[in-house]
């Protein structure tokens, strides 16, 4: 009678949940014909609120290319005048508002990375507006495709209601290191797991290739009845 029981739990289980499945499955990769140009290492020169910057700026592609990670640091041969920053973008594209959207995580803190930007395209440029509690705040990312460098430019309203400079970058790309070159071609190489033939003919997997995974699966029969 039990067995029962747990086979009308688990079919009613299954029924629930395949809708969610489905819908959980992930989406195709997204690509753009101009972000992807900002993906790759670039040094970062310019004023922001008046004081000189130079940052190292790493972008790259994450969660099943559904965002470009842009992490930016201050460069360690910065002059020892500079204030210290680090921050991380996520910029993505909502295709059901057809809007891109970007979410600023830095050292300030949770209280400015509660507001998403949303942004449209202009061309090479994306800019997008920031509703900060305090006013409204721009950011505008131009690609120059003869140079193959991005212009960052910040505005935000001043106390008279003027827009003003917050900041203006010039991102400028840098070779890929020795290091990130020897990393790639090892993840291309990486060796396949190994297989061996079942007593039916069928190939198995005799080494995981995420780890050793061992699931144990009990008969029907095992469930007091």
């Amino acid at each position: 009678m039990k067995t029962w029981f747990y086979l009308v739990q688990i079919m009613v289980l299954v029924t629930l949940t395949s809708p969610l499945l489905l819908r959980a499955q992930s989406p195709a990769e997204w690509h753009d014909d101009l972000v992807d140009h900002m993906a790759g290492t670039w040094k970062l020169q310019g004023q922001v609120m008046g004081h000189d910057a130079h940052h190292d700026v790493e972008a790259e592609w994450v969660l099943n290319h559904q965002f470009l990670r842009i992490h930016e640091k201050t460069d360690a041969t910065a002059p020892g005048s500079e204030k210290r920053y680090e921050a991380t973008w996520f910029l993505g594209y909502d295709p059901v508002s057809e809007r891109y959207v970007l979410h600023l995580l830095d050292v300030f803190g949770t209280r400015f990375s509660e507001t998403l930007g949303y942004g449209a395209r202009d061309g090479n440029a994306i800019r997008f507006v920031f509703e900060y509690p305090d006013g409204p705040f721009h950011t505008a990312f131009q690609w120059s495709p003869e140079k193959d460098t991005w212009r960052w430019l910040m505005t935000q309203k001043d106390k008279d209601g003027k827009w003003a400079t917050f900041g203006d970058f010039q991102l400028t790309r840098q070779p890929k290191s020795l290091s990130a070159i020897i990393s790639g071609a090892k993840s291309r190489e990486m060796p396949q797991p190994e297989a061996a033939r079942t007593p039916s003919g069928a190939t198995a997997c005799t080494r995981p290739a995420f780890g050793d995974i061992k699931i144990t699966v009990r008969s029907w029969s095992s469930i007091p009845g």
